[in-house]
């Protein structure tokens, strides 16, 4: 089924940067819940991100990975500002 979402999508990548974000932009249309979870984003790589569909989290040093994880995978759940990973 071309177009067609799929189940959850999860990529946990390093370094992420707007221009990166950009490039996955069609992938949560394809998805039923789909998670990014970046260990150094860069300038506003996570907004745009979610801009574009995606539940996005900063697991940089320090951040707990549960707490992180717990935010995207209950996104609908919480409010904006925890689904880009700030406090």
């Amino acid at each position: 089924m071309v177009g067609a979402a799929t189940g959850p999508l999860v990529v946990v990548c390093g370094r992420l940067t707007p221009a990166d974000a950009d490039g996955l932009a069609a992938l949560p249309a394809h998805s039923a819940h789909p998670v990014l979870l970046s260990a150094a984003p860069v300038e506003d790589a996570l907004e745009r991100a979610v801009a574009t569909g995606w539940y996005a989290a900063s697991i940089a040093p320090g951040v707990d990975l549960r707490d992180a994880w717990t935010r995207v995978s209950h996104a609908d759940l919480v409010s904006a500002e925890f689904v880009h990973g700030r406090d």
